[in-house]
């Protein structure tokens, strides 16, 4: 212990004496001065070194800080250090500013900045003395979207079990079935429930997740029904109520009424009324009814309905035939293909698609668990129905959902391996695997003395376990990783946040941390909001962003999406105009009283002829279409307009941020 004090000690004066060596470096090499906790995280003198930089603090600042002073003090040579990136446009933007900044004072030949991806293909390449075949499949986002389409196609019409799997997806997965009986309280069930549309396998909208699956149960049964149909005698429930049964059979003339809730459970007594009301019309009319109640077994097994609803049309002397495998698996196909073209197909297809990367790396880094999953060709189907049935608790929707998602992955990735090995290729996740064990064998022989790492957050264990093996190779190699925890939004992806909150334990346990926490991208009361909300994350890292700007008075409102988002942006183009026309200097204040949520101008619009307004959401088709934006735009040229994701966009800004649809739901 008094040892590491010494050595604490000892680097703590050696890093105060660089600051004051090259405090005009740090003063003069960006357009503003850096800050101390920039120029500190510069110096460090530990192995490891994470820099938690906040958003708008400048890493990519830190970064070439960093660069410039390992080069100035002779502590590596340029050519000695690498700077990785996850995405190409990255890694160049890096390389560029460098040079840019850099290149009139210092020899910078031989530095490089990369991408995880150019590294593995240097370091494969190098070994093998020839360039890897990679797949297309590996950037080439249309072509793995193509090629999960025609797997999945593929699967459906050969395997009947794949074809179940599917069908179950579109009709218990997709509109997100969960009856009230798996909730404690009605309350939250109801809730659960408004703000959410529910389709059939029809794509017509219901009521309730219970009307859902036995219109679903109908179609795999092969019934015609009409739902909500007017009852054909002059009959009021209420006033202006007519009354419409749930479900009406046209082979039989067989009236139904579906109720969610348990028979005879807690909460049933209105259900109960309502169900003797609708029996006693149809004994005063003679004509046919069903009552049908929730069942807890029929969300984990849609034939357990489909044998309750034969029983109770037998009595009526209708008879369905039991539906033979040949028979259900011709209605799951007819529903696939109906489905096919439709958006609901699409969605899953790119889901998929996006998950199926993920998937193949869990199950290299855990073949206990990927063997649960991936089985030979003859017994795919028999697996993916097994990882349905059997191996995640039925309860809530969520857990079912993580079931068939994880059946319906299974034979793509088995297909997806078996395309690599017919064509002699290797995507980029078998290439990072490839120059692991090339670092691990000493066949590569690691040339830098220092790595530098942008956006750490994102780290795989993959991409983690190359940087292992390049300091298993080269211990005295130094560690320089830039990122914040609170911007992970790539763990579908692989990322692990835990090299992030967790540094000293898994990456290295001589190691410093410094906070980046001046941001110079919001005011100081949106930093306050969003911090709070962080925060309740107990697995982040616990800090406090201090803005440059202050501003008065709130920074986010949420009101009322109803008037329209045309009403709200014509509003704000009104204040902007007004506030610009006055042209005083000072601070605009919008009131919206119906607006979306929103951040407050970071400028006034005296000093700014247009104001920039983006426009997010969580999904793309919840977007203003491109047209719509384009008229938007024409409308209110005070305003400069873009639309995004929430996470496509990550580093954007704008004066004003409007977020679209924050309404509850799966």
């Amino acid at each position: 212990m008094a040892m590491n004090t010494i050595n604490e000690t000892k680097s703590g004066k050696r890093e105060a004496a660089w600051l004051a060596q090259y405090s005009e470096l740090f003063d003069t090499i960006e357009s503003t001065p850096l800050t101390q906790e920039q120029r500190r995280a510069c110096v460090s003198d530990s192995p490891a070194t994470l820099v938690l930089a906040g958003a708008g603090t400048g890493k990519t600042s830190t970064l070439t800080g960093r660069v410039a002073f390992l080069v100035k003090h002779g502590l590596a040579a340029p050519e000695h250090i690498l700077c990785l990136a996850f995405a190409r446009e990255a890694a160049l933007e890096i390389q560029d500013r460098l040079h840019r900044r850099l290149g009139g004072r210092l020899a910078l030949g031989g530095f490089t900045a990369s991408t995880f991806h150019s590294l593995g293909l240097r370091i494969v390449e190098q070994v093998d003395n020839r360039r890897p075949a990679l797949t297309k499949l590996s950037d080439d986002c249309a072509s793995l979207y193509e090629f999960v389409q025609s797997q999945v196609q593929k699967l459906a019409s050969t395997s009947t079990e794949y074809a179940q799997v599917l069908f179950d997806y579109f009709a218990l997965i997709e509109p997100a079935v969960v009856l009230s009986c798996e909730y404690t309280h009605r309350d939250q069930y109801e809730e659960a429930i408004a703000l959410r549309l529910i389709r059939t396998l029809r794509g017509e909208p219901v009521r309730t997740p219970f009307e859902c699956l036995v219109a679903n149960a109908f179609s795999l049964m092969g019934m015609n029904y009409h739902y909500r149909r007017h009852y054909p005698q002059p009959v009021f429930i209420a006033t202006r109520r007519p009354y419409r049964s749930t479900f009406y059979l046209p082979d039989g003339d067989i009236y139904i009424d579906a109720f969610d809730y348990i028979a005879g459970g807690v909460g049933t007594r209105e259900a109960a009324r309502r169900a003797r009301l609708y029996a006693r019309i149809h004994r005063h009319y003679g004509s046919r009814h069903i009552v049908l109640w929730e069942d807890a077994s029929y969300v984990k097994n849609m034939e357990s309905l489909v044998g309750t609803l034969q029983r109770k049309l037998a009595e009526f002397d209708v008879c369905v035939p039991s539906l033979t495998e040949r028979h259900r698996a011709q209605r799951h196909r007819e529903f696939i293909h109906i489905l096919n073209s439709s958006d609901r197909w699409s969605s899953l297809m790119n889901e998929l698609a996006g998950l199926l990367p993920l998937y193949r790396q869990r199950s290299r880094q855990e073949r206990g668990m990927s063997a649960t999953f991936i089985q030979s060709d003859s017994s795919v189907a028999t697996s993916a129905k097994n990882v349905v049935r059997l191996r995640v608790p039925m309860r809530m929707a969520h857990s079912r959902r993580q079931a068939i998602i994880m059946a319906l992955l299974a034979p793509l990735a088995q297909a997806y391996r078996a395309h690599l090995q017919v064509r002699g290729e290797i995507d980029f996740d078998d290439m990072i695997t490839r120059a692991t064990e090339y670092v691990r064998q000493g066949r590569f022989v690691v040339p830098w003395q220092d790595i530098l790492i942008d956006e750490f957050q994102d780290i795989s264990s993959a991409r983690f376990a190359l940087i292992a093996a390049m300091i298993e190779q080269r211990p005295g190699l130094r560690l320089f990783c830039v990122g914040d925890d609170w911007q992970a939004i790539y763990r579908f992806a692989g990322s692990d946040i835990r090299y992030s909150t967790q540094f000293a334990e898994r990456v290295h346990p001589r190691c410093r941390v410094v906070p980046l926490s001046r941001t110079f991208r919001f005011n100081q009361a949106l930093c306050d909001v969003s911090s709070r909300f962080l925060m309740k994350n107990p697995c982040q890292n616990r800090k406090q962003l201090h803005a440059v700007r202050h501003e008065n008075g709130g920074v986010v409102s949420v009101v009322l999406q109803k008037p329209g988002l045309a009403v709200l942006l014509s509003r704000l183009h009104q204040s902007c105009r007004t506030t610009s026309s006055h042209n005083d200097g000072g601070e605009s204040r919008l009131s919206l009283s119906s607006a979306v949520p929103m951040t407050e101008p970071a400028q006034t619009c005296a000093t700014q002829a247009r104001r920039s307004v983006l426009l997010l959401a969580r999904f793309a088709h919840l977007l203003p279409t491109e047209s719509q934006l384009q008229e938007y735009k024409r409308h209110y040229p005070a305003l400069n307009m873009m639309s995004s994701t929430v996470h496509a966009s990550k580093g954007l800004e704008a004066d004003y941020v409007f977020i679209l649809n924050m309404e509850q739901g799966p």
